[in-house]
């Protein structure tokens, strides 16, 4: 069921009395300008007025950034005050925006190093709420600023700092039940709970997928009874002899597999998007995917059409422009025009994570930057992941530990081995007992060790298998990062 949601900002403008949270603040600050290049959805995106830098907190126009979210923005001259609506009309699906800020060097060197911001005190309203924020709302040349993370933190935007590219991502956070109705496995059988552990499907598949835009995949048997499931438990796209599901949603599209062994993609009504089928497929991102054709791989665009031909060994999914792409035995990176970016001359190459990719030559594994630059040395036998929250996990000393994107050793080695990496503060990590636990950005547990097998954390939950008789049978159910834990009610 579609719902209409509105996110409506009000700022109204207020006395000039030095009053309230911002009394010790003078009535003028001076704001650095900074030349970042800003992103939505991969596309960029130019800012009317310059972002700036005022005592270490990123300040943004209040319009050039409503505008980019897509929202309305308007101006009441008699009650000075700005209104900004969303236009957008969004259904149970997960719509995602996220806005991009990078470093970049300057070509407009027109523009004042530093500005003037002048303290105004603004009322702030969101959805009829009144907000207060911590730094002062500032008026630059006629044009109203706030900072960036509390005003998108009240827009319900999740923010995330990345150290080596000095960039902020900022995304919308879901408005759906994705998060809400979470798959459990008792006694070998998968059902589907609340997070409080109510159950919500009773436990009746031998296989089962976390929900992704409002559809999960589900399996009873290789048979009737299995399909994409809604969040009340109604099989919303069935499986058959001649449709298979083969992937997740991801951005409105999942992948499946037809009834001779091809795969091509569908819509959330089950609809098949395009006549034409691959031997093999990955979902898209950022508006292409890669497929695969008689054992060679290119890249279609949302249209279907190839944008790339099919000759490479492998292709990885599009992450900022550019992919991971393998030719001759070697790995190397490319944009979606197909022209080399870094050449082919690596034994393995990643995906970007926080401006670097891992890649390993002649035995030894390290990071580049997008340019080809090596940013961490190849002197590493083992990496266990992407950069992070400014953190991957490589082999030192005697077992796997972190370092920074300096390069820099965190986190000393003493792990067996990490799955994935760290998310929302913790990674999950498994001692030499054998079991598995998670632990802060200082190596600190924070779950002990006592687990068969954990995932990373998602939503303040991490998946947990306790010790089956047998490796990968135990009963699974979620644990907090304080240690909670969340089991069916059964």
């Amino acid at each position: 069921m579609k719902k209409l949601w509105f996110i409506v900002l009000v700022v109204i403008l207020g006395v000039f009395i030095s009053i309230g949270a911002f009394a010790s603040v003078p009535k003028s600050l001076t704001a650095e300008v900074v030349n970042y290049q800003i992103f939505m959805n991969g596309e960029k995106k130019n800012f009317n007025q310059p972002v700036t830098n005022i005592n270490g907190v990123t300040y943004v126009p209040l319009r050039d950034v409503g505008e980019n979210l897509g929202l309305d923005v308007k101006w009441e001259e008699s009650e000075k005050k700005i209104t900004l609506t969303s236009k957008q009309t969004a259904s149970d699906d997960v719509k995602t925006d996220t806005v991009t800020s990078s470093v970049a060097t300057s070509t407009n060197t027109s523009v004042q190093k530093t500005l003037t911001a002048e303290v105004v005190n603004y009322q702030i309203f969101i959805n009829g709420e009144k907000k207060t924020f911590n730094q002062p709302v500032t008026n630059i040349n006629g044009s109203a600023y706030v900072p960036l993370r509390e005003v998108a933190e009240n827009l319900g935007l999740d923010v995330k700092w990345g150290e080596y590219e000095q960039k902020i991502t900022l995304t919308t956070k879901q408005t759906n039940n994705d998060d809400v109705l979470l798959p459990f496995r008792k006694d070998g059988i998968y059902g589907y709970m609340d997070k409080n552990g109510n159950v919500i499907i009773k436990p009746k598949f031998w296989y089962a997928d976390e929900f992704s835009e409002g559809l999960a995949r589900a399996m009873t048997t290789y048979g009737p009874g299995s399909g994409y499931f809604n969040t009340k438990g109604e099989v919303a796209i069935p499986f058959n002899g001649n449709l298979w599901g083969y992937s997740d949603f991801k951005n409105g599209t999942a992948i499946v597999q037809l009834h001779d062994d091809t795969y091509t993609y569908i819509d959330k009504t089950g609809k098949q998007l395009s006549n034409k089928t691959y031997d093999d497929a990955k979902s898209f991102s950022e508006g292409y995917a890669p497929v695969e054709i008689d054992g060679k791989w290119g890249l279609i665009d949302n249209k279907f059409n190839m944008v790339l031909d099919c000759q490479y060994e492998d292709l990885g999914e599009v992450c900022d422009g550019f992919i991971a792409a393998r030719k001759q035995g070697k790995s190397g990176l490319i944009n979606t025009k197909g022209e080399v970016v870094v050449d082919f001359k690596y034994d393995s190459i990643e995906t970007f994570s926080e401006g670097l990719v891992c890649a390993c030559i002649n035995g030894k594994c390290g990071y580049i930057n997008k340019k080809g630059e090596v940013a961490v040395d190849f002197k590493y036998n083992q990496i266990g992941g992407a950069f992070s929250e400014n953190l991957a996990a490589v082999h030192v000393d005697y077992g796997l530990g972190f370092i920074n994107t300096k390069g820099e050793v965190v986190i000393p080695g003493q792990f067996k081995d990490v799955f994935g990496d760290f998310s929302e503060g913790v990674a999950v990590v498994q001692s030499y007992n054998g079991l598995w636990g998670a632990i802060n950005n200082k190596g600190e547990y924070v779950i002990d060790p006592k687990y068969g097998f954990l995932e990373d954390c998602k939503n303040g939950l991490m998946v947990a298998e306790d010790k089956g008789k047998m490796p990968c049978y135990g009963d699974i159910f979620y644990i907090t990062k304080t240690g909670e834990e969340i089991k069916p009610k059964l």
